[in-house]
């Protein structure tokens, strides 16, 4: 559960609280609260006023009760300000379980940093640690930001996760005529509409206990997300009225940074001069790209938006996301081919993008290149990624292409279980002690691939520490490891030499072996007849297990299990055993499918994780014949 605050915030002021406060003590918070929860928000009072395009005021005031050490999360704070956003106020307390002060913050308990790390930005951060090893205790906390910008506008979620509950809360959006702020309610009633401001209340909010194949929390919980209008940030004009207009806004505040020297075009020209086809030219920029520069974070002043210019990448060889996507483009742009930033909400099962909602709901930009055949995806970014390959950063989602007639959603590209395949082929030989040997080739394809693209450089010592950390065998040892991989092929074979102990277990005459060496399925969660919430699998895929074992001479099969066969909305799942002279050959297939389905099927769901353990770990009896 991901509870780290971050609060935008700027200079921290600090005072306290001379007096205890009774009214916060644990013992006040209803039994109901308190079950499932880690964390009971007992006043959130959050206000935001727009005073005009160039100031805003945000206020919070809240009191949480950490309940045991999941919650301590919510008791550590990091507190960033740059150039945009100022504290004016910032007062914390700390209390014990009766509501009497245990401590206050101190300028000394403030860590002050640079906050990037593979970054070049302005943005400082504050971290104030007020958590504590005895359970429970509850903090107390005020702040104040003053922004010389609209454009950032808060989000109310007081119920931010799982296993949180809220005793009260409110939210209380004010602004003028000239600078109006939209809002999207979800899961909560609409704001009354007092003088002029909006309010929303919430109260007596109960901890969602945490489920299993679950959708985003903030599906579910009461949410408030808010947005200007039309906005101006260092100076720069622009609005969130429609996609459109974003994308325009985006567009013409990176125009005119797409120049670069004699170096790069004479360069590109070079590497074009035997290609005839458009895909062949894109191919090579962006092969040029990645070998010429690196990946670094730029966050100065509107850094966050617009684009360093081509030529400083060109020059100095690095960029964040913004900039090397630029950078390719201006190369293609050259050569005459079109292509368009696309901004996307990234990483691994995202939030989707609110439609309706037209706001700054991106951290990442990827690069479209609409060919005429086909379109092609670019990650400028990663140095190993394959050319027209996205991986699960940024799968399977609406993204806002920006083009020069302004911005339009679109979709970026489904990585089906078919092609986010994993082929497995497996070599086992047995001698009579139950000691052995295993040479495993297992080749990733599509999302399985992306999952192994950062260890394909590694080290042999290093990919043996990731082996004996992923590989679930008792008792191995790992002899040799390496990975093959040819450049733009979206997929890689690991080849795998392992000792194997003990692996067959002996009982007198017989020896017991599970014919799943190494891909088997060893839990599930339980059944919930009383499932609140819908099932979500977020990924899809296929893996094939082929493995042949050689068994020393004397031994029979006493027991050889019947083929296995299972499907449902879930997956498809496939085993089969066939003897030969002296072994036998076990094929497992499995079929997983990516899908929301209703609260109702979630015990189907369990009882085919079910049937997947019982099935991989079948075992195979053979009998000695000395």
């Amino acid at each position: 559960m991901k509870r780290l605050m971050i609060l935008t915030l700027v200079v921290l002021s600090v005072c306290s609280y001379a007096q205890d406060h009774p009214e916060w003590s644990v013992v006040d918070i209803k039994d109901d609260l308190k079950t499932h929860a880690d964390i009971v928000v007992r006043k959130y009072d959050l206000t935001y006023k727009v005073v005009n395009s160039h100031k805003a005021i945000k206020s919070a005031s809240f009191v949480k009760t950490i309940l045991n050490s999941h919650g301590s999360d919510d008791a550590f704070l990091v507190i960033p300000y740059d150039d945009f956003r100022k504290i004016k106020k910032f007062d914390a307390l700390i209390l014990d379980a009766k509501g009497t002060k245990i401590d206050k913050v101190k300028n000394s308990d403030i860590i002050d940093y640079n906050s990037g790390g593979n970054s070049i930005d302005d943005t400082r951060v504050k971290v104030v640690d007020l958590s504590k090893s005895t359970y429970p205790y509850t903090i107390v906390v005020d702040y104040e930001v003053e922004f010389n910008t609209n454009f950032y506008s808060p989000t109310f979620a007081p119920q931010h996760a799982e296993r949180v509950s809220v005793e009260n809360a409110s939210f209380t959006l004010s602004f003028n005529e000239e600078t109006p702020v939209k809002f999207k309610s979800m899961n909560l009633a609409e704001p009354s509409n007092d003088g002029g401001s909006f309010v929303w209340n919430v109260s007596n909010l109960k901890a969602i206990e945490e489920e299993d194949y679950s959708p985003d929390v903030f599906n579910y919980i009461p949410v408030v997300l808010t947005s200007p209008n039309s906005f101006v940030l260092d100076n720069s004009k622009g609005s969130f009225n429609s996609w459109k207009d974003f994308g325009k806004w985006y567009y013409e505040l990176n125009q005119g940074r797409d120049q670069f020297g004699e170096e790069d075009r004479t360069a590109v020209i070079n590497l074009l001069k035997d290609k005839t086809n458009e895909i062949d030219k894109v191919r090579a920029i962006y092969h040029y790209m990645q070998e010429k520069t690196r990946y670094v974070s730029v966050q100065l002043g509107i850094g966050g938006y617009q684009s360093m210019p081509a030529q400083k990448v060109s020059d100095v060889g690095w960029g964040d996301c913004k900039a090397l996507t630029n950078y390719t483009q201006s190369m293609l742009k050259a050569v005459g081919i079109v292509s368009y930033p696309a901004l996307v909400n990234s990483g691994f099962g995202a939030n989707r993008i609110m439609e309706d909602f037209p706001s700054n709901q991106f951290d990442h930009v990827i690069l479209c290149v609409p060919l005429q055949q086909d379109t092609v995806w670019l990650e400028c970014t990663s140095r190993e990624m394959p050319f027209n390959f996205l991986g699960d950063f940024t799968d399977d989602r609406k993204v806002l292409l920006v083009t020069p007639g302004g911005g339009k959603l679109i979709k970026t590209p489904l990585y089906s279980y078919k092609e986010n395949l994993q082929s497995q082929s497996v070599e086992v030989w047995f001698d009579k002690a139950g000691q052995g040997k295993a040479i495993v080739n297992t080749t990733y394809r599509g999302l399985q691939f992306d999952d192994v693209i950062r260890d394909l450089d590694e080290s042999d010592e290093k990919l043996k520490k990731i082996g004996y950390s992923e590989i679930d065998i008792p008792n191995f040892t790992i002899d040799k490891i390496s990975f093959e991989h040819q450049k733009d092929q979206i997929k890689a074979t690991r080849h795998l030499e392992m000792s194997l102990r003990d692996y067959a277990t002996k009982s007198g005459q017989r020896v017991f072996l599970k014919p799943n060496l190494m891909n088997r399925q060893n839990s599930y969660p339980k059944l919930n007849n009383d499932r609140k919430i819908e099932v979500v699998t977020r990924y899809a895929y296929t893996d094939i297990d082929t493995i042949k074992y050689h068994l020393p001479e004397g031994y029979y099969f006493e027991y050889m299990p019947k083929d296995i066969h299972f499907e449902g909305p879930f997956g498809t799942y496939d085993a089969s055993f066939k003897a030969e002279e002296n072994g036998f050959i076990y094929i497992r297939k499995l079929e997983k499918y990516k899908g929301t389905y209703p609260k109702e099927s979630y015990n189907d769901l369990v009882d085919f994780l079910k049937k997947m353990k019982k099935a991989d770990n079948t075992k195979v009896v053979l009998t000695s014949s000395t």
